[in-house]
């Protein structure tokens, strides 16, 4: 069963404290996308948009901007929690903006976009099905665990100058390209 994005939010917050506005909007959407694939399930019910700066929780944007950044909060699930301590493991030590250039140059927040200029405001929603199939197809370790060679492939992705990775995208197949940047084995 899914709790309100909120509580997932002042958990988060309750862990990085002097995490920006963005940071915590991109572990939301972190969060999300790997509790699908470990859990089956969504975290939250809420909905993620694609924002020009990356995926966004409306509701807890809203409740920063009017409630002076309190956020309720009610108990995690211990499954809830173990993804939120993976997702942090993961991704925790990076900078908003790293976040969001690594959510643009994934599927689920450009097909939301639907090739509109990063630029250019949008409230689409993002797939938690495509979320799921996206996250779900990557080779990222075992269990709640993120190997070495996934979060260098990631490394290599936010790096690669945004007309590259378009460039590959249209000669080659991505899948065997993400699964070689992830295991470091050529297909």
């Amino acid at each position: 069963m899914s709790i309100p994005v909120e509580s997932v939010a002042a958990w988060l917050q309750s862990r990085h404290a002097s995490a920006s506005g963005m940071k915590l909007q991109k572990l939301l959407y972190y969060a999300q996308a790997w509790h699908l694939v470990w859990e089956g399930q969504s975290l939250f019910a809420e909905r993620l948009e694609a924002w020009t700066q990356g995926p966004v929780s409306p509701h807890v944007f809203g409740a920063l901007r009017h409630e002076g950044g309190a956020l309720p909060a009610q108990p995690l699930s211990a499954a809830a929690l173990s993804t939120l301590e993976a997702v942090l493991a993961a991704y925790g030590d990076r900078s908003g903006q790293w976040l969001s250039a690594l959510t643009h140059r994934e599927a689920p927040w450009r097909a939301a976009r639907a090739g509109l200029p990063d630029d250019a405001p949008s409230k689409a929603e993002i797939s938690v099905e495509l979320m799921r199939r996206t996250y779900g197809a990557h080779q990222y370790g075992t269990g709640k665990h993120f190997s070495e060679a996934y979060l260098r492939g990631l490394e290599l992705m936010v790096e690669l100058p945004r007309e590259e990775l378009e460039l590959l995208e249209q000669t080659v197949d991505p899948e065997p390209t993400l699964r070689s940047l992830e295991t470091g084995i050529e297909e």
